[in-house]
Parts: C-alpha cells; sequence; structure tokens
C-alpha cells in the first residue's frame, strides 16, 4: 500500500587526493586468514591519528575540513576481542585521542553494499504492535486495516583516490623531490573499521566493516 522512506547521502573529495600513480596490487588478509589481492592506495602527511591496546587509527579529511573518514585497523589476532568490546563509549575513546602525526597510510580502494530487514531486530526491541493486527495506523487512511510489514536498511559505500560515496536508507513497507620521515605507518591489509563523522558535533553518519575490498 505504501512506503516510508527515510535517506542520507553523502559525496566528497579528500582534502588530498590520493594519486593514482602510487595505487598498486597488494594483499588483503581476511579474518579466515585467506588473502585476496586489492588496489591500495597509498599517501603520508600530518593527519590525525592514535593508537592504543589493540588498535591503531588514523582519519583522513574532506575538503573544507568539516567532515572526515576515519579509519581503525585492529593490531593482526586482535578482531574478535576489539570488534566484541566496541562500544560507543569505546569508540568515543579512540577518536577523543585522535592528534596530529606524520603518517605513512595506505588505504584499499573498496565499494560495499548491505542490505538488511530490521524487523526482528525491533521486534526485539518490543516494537512488536506496529508489525501486527493491533496497529493503528487509521491516520494514514480511513477505516484503518493497515499494519507494517516490514522494514529494511540499505547502504552502500564506495572509497577510491578521488573519495568517497556514501548513502543510506531506510525503508518501512506498509503492506613526493625529497622524501620525508613520517613517524608512522598504517596500512589496512586486513579487517578495519571506518566511519564518516562530522568533526564538530561528532556525529556519526557512517559506519562499517570492512572484511574483504573484492566482496562488494
Amino acid at each position: 500500500v505504501a512506503v516510508l522512506t527515510n535517506a542520507v547521502y553523502f559525496k566528497s573529495p579528500w582534502a588530498e587526493p590520493f594519486q593514482d600513480y602510487a595505487t598498486s596490487a597488494q594483499p588483503f588478509t581476511r579474518a579466515d586468514g585467506t588473502a585476496v589481492t586489492v588496489d591500495m592506495m597509498h599517501h603520508a602527511g600530518t593527519v590525525p591519528f592514535a593508537e592504543g591496546e589493540g588498535w591503531t587509527a588514523f582519519e583522513l579529511p574532506f575538503r573544507g575540513g568539516e567532515l572526515a573518514m576515519t579509519f581503525i585497523r585492529p593490531d593482526d589476532g586482535a578482531l574478535a576481542a576489539f570488534e566484541s568490546g566496541l562500544t560507543a563509549a569505546t569508540l568515543g575513546s579512540v577518536l577523543s585521542a585522535l592528534a596530529p602525526a606524520g603518517v605513512e597510510y595506505a588505504v584499499p580502494k573498496f565499494e560495499s553494499e548491505y542490505t538488511v530487514s530490521l524487523k526482528a531486530p525491533l521486534e526485539a526491541l518490543g516494537m512488536t504492535v506496529p508489525f501486527s493486527g493491533a496497529c493503528d495506523l487509521s491516520g494514514m487512511v480511513e477505516g484503518g486495516g493497515l499494519y507494517l510489514q516490514d522494514a529494511f536498511h540499505k547502504t552502500f559505500i564506495a572509497v577510491d583516490e578521488a573519495g568517497a560515496e556514501a548513502a543510506a536508507a531506510t525503508a518501512i513497507l506498509v503492506g613526493e623531490t625529497s622524501v620525508p620521515v613520517y613517524d608512522h605507518q598504517v596500512t589496512l591489509d586486513a579487517p578495519f573499521f571506518y566511519l564518516i563523522r562530522d568533526r564538530a558535533t561528532g556525529a556519526v553518519l557512517f559506519f562499517g566493516r570492512m572484511g574483504d575490498p573484492t566482496a562488494g
């Protein structure tokens, strides 16, 4: 009968784009130990950087500096422990620890889509009435009789030398000459987490986990 949607779209170039000639094929080791070949982008400069017990993080600003993409790479063998302990508080501590540092960094090009039904999670949180006959949506149609059939969330993200493009939507169905020396090196050649956030407010617009850049 109806589909109610809410969407957010983001596309922005990096403040300092990666150069195409610096992209090369490199191995990426998945969580199960197997490896795939990815196009790895390379760059270096002074960027927000932090490291803690079991993880390393750095942040790349987008043009204008208001928004940025943060990458968090758990140490080898620490993925499960880091992920199981990932909460809003631990994420906040990672972000608050970021400070300018000279970093050589490598990021794989990737593109990913994900779709999930939200019905079961919402019902588990106690939102059961809207998905039942007891739902009252009479304000939408005279006589009522409508209820929510399902709720879906779909996300898309693409990261390359130029920048990042991401989108998310929720649908509710009703019916360089001298080479400088850098202090740190970070290569995202194993599963990592990423997020796009508003630096002023701290609002996280997109958050994800990349386990295989070739999977799509």
